[in-house]
């Protein structure tokens, strides 16, 4: 989870306690209540962006208690965040990049097919992409729908139309 994109509060508060029970569990108990208090602030903090507010007097054992636990929730948030930033067999995190290298090497391989195909050959592959639906009888193409999809997602730049020559004239010189 990104700091842009906060959980909705059911699930922030579920893993908010799913957190805290694994950092407490009943064979470690928390040092004190300060402590505990400490972490949960934090993590609701990274969570939610909840203010992280001490609720102690600075220079008792209870404020010192809560900022050693404020030490420990981030140390809980950062193994949270590598465990969840670990590759996933869902879904990539880098799933945009995945899908763009896909593109670019589908042009590649159709430019090279088609560089390499005798025009019945091109024919016989146009006449079975007809029948099973992939191209309309038209002889579309589909290179500029993965043009558009690399242009919109920044992985290519936008072809600029090419400008007609200008032939000019040099100006005649007056003497």
């Amino acid at each position: 989870m990104t700091t842009n994109a906060r959980a909705s509060a059911p699930n922030s508060t579920c893993l908010l306690n799913q957190l805290m029970d694994d950092a407490f569990p009943p064979t470690r108990p928390a040092r004190s209540a300060a402590y505990v208090a400490g972490a949960r602030a934090v993590l609701q903090f990274l969570l939610r962006e909840a203010a992280l507010q001490c609720p102690y007097k600075e220079g008792t054992t209870s404020f010192d208690a809560f900022y050693a636990g404020v030490a420990e929730g981030r140390e809980i948030w950062g193994r949270q965040m590598q465990t969840a930033n670990t590759a996933s067999d869902r879904a990539p995190a880098n799933s945009a990049d995945l899908l763009a290298e896909e593109l670019l090497a589908a042009e590649q391989i159709i430019l090279a097919m088609l560089n390499a195909m005798t025009t019945a050959q091109k024919f016989k592959v146009g006449s079975q992409l007809v029948r099973r639906g992939v191209i309309d009888g038209g002889g579309t193409t589909r290179s500029h729908e993965r043009r558009a999809v690399l242009v919109k997602t920044g992985f290519a730049l936008p072809e600029v139309p090419a400008r007609p020559v200008e032939h000019r004239r040099a100006p005649a010189r007056q003497y």
